[in-house]
């Protein structure tokens, strides 16, 4: 494309950082960073979220956020890069902190931003984070969503609130092989007076 004479524009930059997320290629994509800078996209919406991503995804979480904060405009995929890059490493302060700000902002929670804090967040160890996320899913109309149930379930059973993911498992209109699976993995389950198989 260089050799074309065609400069590569906010459209072709996110995919190629995408491509060095892919294979993990930190370097090369370091390389096209400073090449988005020198043509003028460092404050472009597609190409920073890809970046953002790309440092997520190849370990350097510190650089990853070094460019979230200097986003001048944030889309929910840049947020929930932060929110999933976070979790992975355990940083659940962080999560919460990074979920606060986007709850104050002009954008919501999408379903992936609810699924990356509940599928980490057993690990945390504070049922009251789990279930304040399960009511936001709720209150921004996820609550049927069979993913976010499944993982709302598997936070539950990790935090040993048998009897809340019961009534998960119970208000589910459509359950998945993964749901079966979560209500038969725990044995307390199906001794509930609760459980409805």
């Amino acid at each position: 494309m260089l050799k074309s004479g065609r400069p590569p524009d906010n459209f072709t930059f996110p995919l190629v950082i995408k491509s060095c997320a892919q294979l993990g290629i930190l370097n090369y994509g370091k390389k096209i960073h400073a090449y988005s800078i020198i043509m003028g996209l460092e404050s472009d919406v597609f190409v920073q979220t890809a970046l953002v991503d790309m440092y997520r995804k190849t370990g350097d979480l510190n650089f990853a956020r070094k460019v979230f904060d200097k986003m001048p405009k944030r889309s929910i995929v840049s947020w929930n890069a932060m929110i999933d890059g976070y979790c992975k490493v355990g940083e659940f302060n962080v999560v919460l902190g990074i979920f606060k700000s986007l709850l104050m902002g002009d954008l919501r929670p999408n379903l992936s931003s609810l699924v990356s804090i509940t599928a980490d967040s057993d690990q945390c160890g504070f049922p009251k984070i789990g279930r304040s996320i399960h009511c936001h899913g709720m209150k921004l109309g996820h609550e049927l969503d069979s993913v976010l149930c499944n993982s709302i379930m598997k936070m539950y059973i990790a935090l040993g609130l048998v009897d809340s993911a019961c009534l998960v498992f119970n208000l589910m209109m459509e359950r998945s092989v993964v749901s079966w699976i979560l209500s038969l993995e725990d044995p307390q389950i199906g001794r509930r007076k609760n459980f409805i198989p």
